[in-house]
């Protein structure tokens, strides 16, 4: 079913029972906080066997929390969602539809921020942007997940790679829009 989360908070630390949410339903929050106060172990899976939404309206969810699509219908993102820390984005089937709105991977307020992502299959589709943070001090090469921008439509794969020698000593934020054209591979 899906999860209405309007005030209080869910806690998915380790060993208080609820590190992992198995949603087949609808993701819609308007208030309230989920927390993860670990290691990084508290996981929302969306499993739906139709399309599934995230709505995040207000409230707040840890940098802690990681988000995985096994959902070969996908999930559709009415709001903006941002993956930090210790967090990871984890694709494993389904594709994520932008619908106008930004997915950030790491924010850069510093080493813990850096966020992650895990992509085994499905894109990034839709008209919106996919921000990345890349870490300072790090070496990227072409082909490597650290770099990846998983772009495509439902048939053609259009991923976009970033590599780099080395960057900066800050660091800093790369921002790839999509718009999917009929017509073009």
């Amino acid at each position: 079913g899906n999860i209405i989360i309007s005030f209080g908070t869910i806690n998915m630390s380790s060993g208080s029972g609820a590190t992992n949410i198995n949603l087949g339903g609808n993701f819609n929050m308007s208030g309230g906080t989920i927390t993860e106060s670990l290691s990084g172990s508290g996981t929302i899976t969306f499993i739906g066997s139709s399309t599934q939404t995230f709505t995040k309206s207000s409230g707040t969810i840890s940098e802690k929390i990681n988000f995985t699509i096994n959902n070969s219908n996908g999930l559709t993102l009415n709001n903006n969602l941002v993956i930090n820390g210790l967090a990871t984005l984890t694709m494993t089937t389904g594709n994520i539809n932008l619908n106008g709105n930004t997915l950030t991977i790491g924010e850069g307020r510093g080493s813990t921020t850096v966020g992650n992502l895990s992509w085994a299959s499905g894109f990034i589709v839709g008209t919106g942007t996919l921000r990345r943070w890349i870490q300072s001090s790090i070496t990227i090469n072409v082909g490597e997940v650290a770099g990846l921008f998983p772009f495509g439509n439902s048939n053609d794969n259009r991923n976009v790679w970033i590599g780099c020698i080395t960057t900066s000593s800050g660091g800093g934020t790369i921002a790839v829009q999509h718009s999917n054209q009929t017509g073009y591979t």
